[in-house]
């Protein structure tokens, strides 16, 4: 499965609408399965964006999440990742340019386009 920084944004507003507390069970998007939004809540944590845990079936594949909270990071990569000018900037520059970029790679040009919009 490739992962999809488009749903990884998507995801990531999504956890950040949700109130403060309660951990949050999985997020529904429209038009992507259970099996791709796990891979990338498996992402999200791995790149330490979210706190969270995939929980596990019997054989150890993927059933569910529990989100605790974005992190830091995660925050940062929103400050950045929010404005619908900047990100469409950054992922039609990758597109024509590269195809695809790591998410450091990524973090580091949205700030450079959000703090481009600020001069």
């Amino acid at each position: 499965m490739k992962r999809d920084l488009e749903l990884v944004r998507t995801i990531l507003l999504e956890i950040e609408a949700q109130p403060s507390g309660p951990p949050i069970f999985g997020v529904k998007v429209d038009g992507k399965s259970d099996a791709e939004l796990l891979e990338h809540f498996a992402l999200l944590i791995e790149a330490g964006l979210v706190n969270g845990q995939i929980q596990e079936g019997g054989i150890g594949e993927p059933v569910g999440c529990v989100i605790y909270r974005l992190t830091w990071a995660g925050h940062e990569f929103l400050a950045n990742a929010r404005n619908n000018t900047v990100w469409k900037k950054v992922t039609s520059q990758i597109t024509a340019k590269v195809g695809t970029v790591s998410v450091e790679v990524m973090k580091q040009l949205l700030a450079k386009a959000a703090a481009d919009l600020l001069t």
